[in-house]
């Protein structure tokens, strides 16, 4: 499979590397800023300044669009229109308006828009997921995600300082939620089994700043994401980064999401359940964390596996533009309620 890249900062590196080691030929990649270009071309890619340049020099059949948010609904539609098949990087839009026309203009132009959404595909997570539905806890009620303390590598910490700083997050009043919920979202779908999630509701408000976690449903299990501050580290306990519990009504685990550490002497497996058994998974050292977990670039490549098996014809488990659209519409309710509590 032909695939072009559009955007070669920071997660273009795991993107690259994924697709690469999955089989396909990257025929070019565009970047608009000059010395990003030469590093790509420097390491033996074909570049371009346009996603113009590159759909007509070289013909992809698809691209991964790994560009600022503010930028996806429109360079996904002119690759629709170009009979391309489209992967974009996290959220999928800036708003649901914008969502539903992707989705609208992919199904009638018969082509197909992927979303790079990887938390499900972190191998923690999917481990996670076969527990479950092996029936180590049950049946899942309710489902706790907790972040706080999060760690870059020390030699990655002024990258991450700066990536903060240079707008690539989704634009308003609400950037960081907007950019990060549809994660939280998609794993907790992915962990019950539930195609959609309903009734968010913020827990703080009116400002980000202010907001300190949600709840959602997912069919008939409860979800409750805790938001710790940086004055707060530590209230709720050892885990570190991510930290998923999901509780079922014969037991419950404890799994390490991005950036995930336990950092309390105890094992480092990926999973501990409530019987005090854990379980260690087949992972890779995170590229950009300090984490006992990886997630750069583990769950990125088998995001990108996930995607171009679907696109071959494969029975993987892509998360598709509709799902990304459903959550969009459920960060824009979450972000309703957080502004009702002026």
């Amino acid at each position: 499979m032909n695939v072009g890249i559009v955007g070669g900062g920071w997660i273009a590196q795991s993107i690259v590397d994924a697709v690469s080691i999955h089989g396909a030929d990257i025929v070019g990649l565009c970047e608009p800023d000059p010395a990003r270009r030469e590093r790509w071309a420097s390491r033996g890619y074909s570049t371009y300044e346009s996603m113009v340049d590159l759909l007509a020099s070289t013909g992809p059949e698809v691209v991964f669009l790994l560009t600022p948010t503010s930028t996806h609904a429109a360079l996904t539609i002119q690759a629709l229109d170009a009979g391309v098949d489209v992967v974009v990087e996290k959220p999928l839009a800036t708003s649901s308006v914008e969502a539903r026309e992707i989705v609208a203009r992919a199904a009638g132009l018969r082509r197909h828009v992927l979303v790079e959404e990887s938390y499900p595909w972190m191998p923690s997570h999917r481990a996670a997921l076969a527990a479950i539905s092996e029936g180590r806890v049950g049946r899942v009620t309710t489902i706790v995600h907790s972040f706080h303390g999060w760690q870059p590598r020390p030699e990655r910490a002024a990258a991450v300082a700066a990536a903060n700083t240079t707008g690539w997050r989704t634009t308003g009043g609400y950037p960081w939620l907007a950019d990060h919920i549809v994660h939280l979202f998609a794993l907790s779908k992915r962990l019950t089994g539930a195609e959609r999630v309903t009734d968010p509701r913020a827990l703080g408000g009116p400002t980000e700043d202010e907001l300190r976690g949600a709840t959602w449903r997912c069919g008939q299990s409860e979800v409750l994401w805790v938001r710790a501050t940086r004055g707060l580290e530590g209230v709720l306990g050892s885990a570190r980064g991510l930290h998923t519990r999901v509780i079922g009504t014969d037991g419950y685990l404890d799994v390490l999401g991005e950036g995930g550490s336990w950092g309390d002497g105890g094992p480092r497996d990926a999973l501990r359940f409530g019987d005090g058994t854990t379980l260690a998974v087949d992972d890779l050292p995170d590229l950009l964390w300090d984490s006992d977990v990886g997630y750069y670039p583990s769950a990125h490549r088998a995001t990108v596996a996930a995607a171009l098996g679907f696109l071959a014809g494969e029975a993987t488990q892509p998360y598709l533009a509709s799902d990304a659209a459903d959550d969009i519409e459920g960060t824009e309710a979450l972000i309703r309620s957080a502004q009702s509590q002026r």
